[in-house]
């Protein structure tokens, strides 16, 4: 992809119009076209709506509640979130290191909150950020990189993630997944997770409406009280919390990733840490107790 192209799929992103994109890169429209052609020939497919603003194709998905059979009085679990596979600043060697300590505290499976690739940012110059610029360059950088362990990853998409899906109409945690059997692609956003008596809601972590920012606290006042999770892992905002609100545990993981110019200059306090969650069950199967132990690694100071 040249520089031509990355110019217009950013200007997409902005939503500017067929007529700004053609006066801010002084093309024809014929030219214009010509290039959307061979950038839809990558893979990426665009729609034209009314007014002449171009966008790109998205996927719907339907996602019910995944459920997972383990049958133990106590489990372990991690809580992982924004590694951004495939920026210039990610940490593989800090991410093999959670996998190593996951070996040895015999965690039963991995939650990852979003964010897992760094996809394209919609601001200028982010390609200069990146480890791979294509879908299928991100892709196969987490194939061949991404941990094993004796265990599975459990995870959804954030909004990084979400930008392949905008521009390609693809899920790419969803490809990933394919080639990587211990990966699992929950959806994109959020999902409600069972596992056995235990409830969990795993969601990136933005919370908007009307415009304003809302808090988890107040997600857990509209999910009624027979239905609410035992727990709730979200990321999104680099910073780590652990906290309870009626009666429901909370847990943000902050990014795993190492301090980029980029955010840096958006004033991002990017603390690497996780969380290590054990649950236990009483004799009827229901959940007795949850304990959680933060694992901080490095913090900006």
């Amino acid at each position: 992809m040249d520089e031509l192209q990355k110019k217009i799929i950013y200007l997409i992103q902005c939503q500017r119009s067929i007529d700004d994109i053609c006066k801010e890169l002084q093309l024809s429209k014929e030219e214009l076209f010509s290039l959307l052609r061979k950038i839809s020939d990558s893979g990426i497919s665009l729609n034209v709506l009314n007014g002449g603003i171009l966008t790109f194709k998205s996927v719907e998905t339907i996602k019910k509640p995944y459920n997972i059979k383990m049958g133990k009085g106590h489990i372990r679990l991690g809580l992982i979130g924004d590694t951004h596979l495939a920026s210039k600043y990610d940490d593989l060697d800090l991410l093999n290191r959670i996998y190593d300590k996951a070996e040895k505290r015999k965690i039963d499976a991995i939650f990852h909150s979003g964010d897992l690739v760094d996809g394209i940012v919609s601001v200028p110059n982010y390609f200069e950020n990146l480890k791979e610029e294509t879908y299928t360059g991100q892709m196969k950088y987490v194939i061949d990189k991404y941990p094993k362990y004796s265990g599975k990853t459990f995870a959804i998409s954030g909004n990084h993630d979400d930008y392949w899906t905008h521009l390609t109409g693809k899920e790419i945690i969803k490809d990933i997944s394919k080639e990587r059997k211990d990966i699992v692609y929950l959806g994109p956003s959020k999902r409600i997770i069972y596992i056995d008596g235990l409830k969990i809601n795993v969601l990136h972590g933005r919370f908007k409406q009307e415009g304003k920012v809302k808090s988890v606290k107040t997600l857990i006042d509209i999910i009624p009280e027979e239905i609410r999770p035992h727990f709730i892992h979200l990321g999104h905002y680099h910073t780590s919390l652990a906290d309870t609100y009626e009666g429901v545990q909370f847990f943000r993981t902050s990014s795993l990733v190492r301090e980029s110019p980029y955010n840096m200059n958006r004033m991002h306090i990017n603390e690497q840490s996780i969380y290590w969650i054990d649950v236990y069950f009483d004799d009827d199967g229901k959940v007795d107790k949850i304990t959680h132990e933060k694992d901080t690694f490095s913090k900006r100071r």
